[in-house]
């Protein structure tokens, strides 16, 4: 690589592309899953691109530059995920009521549910996420997931039933736990 200041060339990005592409997907992969680590990748390299001239081999080696260029990449994702996940709850939280009084407390109490597990969502494979959500809040039947994300009916019901298991049993913990009661004593 080059000294501090010199601007980036298509042919040193391409050679530290490939010299560390491998190791630095391995670690995406293992902090954002598979289906996020091409996209963080890509991220990590434009970044180094436009951050070229920041580059000073006198601090730490490249890749040092890039894991560290890579670790911001992982923490905008896993804010710009928390974010969008808090606007859906938001949203979910608007909708019309479809059914009686029954049906509304019942929502009411999934939407507690949900607020108090949604910290627990990011800890799904993104996948297993997705597949729960497109589920439980946009209302399509595991065959129609199957489609949107262009994977097999079984594998579908499975990954559910797997997302669905580990939030229960996160769930379980929170229900050990007192709920904060509003204005007062319950």
């Amino acid at each position: 690589m080059t000294r501090r200041g010199t601007p980036a060339s298509g042919a040193a990005v391409g050679v530290l592309f490939e010299r560390h592409r491998d190791r630095l997907r391995r670690y995406l992969t293992g902090r954002v899953g598979p289906t996020h680590a091409d996209d963080l990748l890509s991220e990590v390299f434009l970044a180094a691109c436009r951050r070229w001239s920041s580059f000073d081999p006198d601090r730490g080696s490249e890749l040092a530059w890039l894991f560290g260029i890579a670790t911001t990449a992982i923490r905008s994702h896993a804010r710009d995920e928390a974010r969008h996940l808090r606007r859906i709850l938001a949203l979910s939280a608007d909708r019309p009521q479809a059914g009686g009084a029954d049906e509304s407390g019942d929502r009411v109490d999934a939407q507690r549910r949900i607020r108090r597990l949604l910290p627990d969502l990011k800890l799904l494979d993104p996948i297993d996420r997705d597949i729960l959500l497109l589920i439980a809040w946009a209302g399509l039947s595991p065959a129609e997931v199957a489609l949107s994300l262009d994977l097999p009916a079984a594998t579908i019901r499975s990954r559910l039933h797997r997302a669905r298991r580990r939030l229960r049993r996160v769930d379980a913990t929170h229900d050990l736990e007192p709920e904060p009661s509003e204005g007062g004593t319950r």
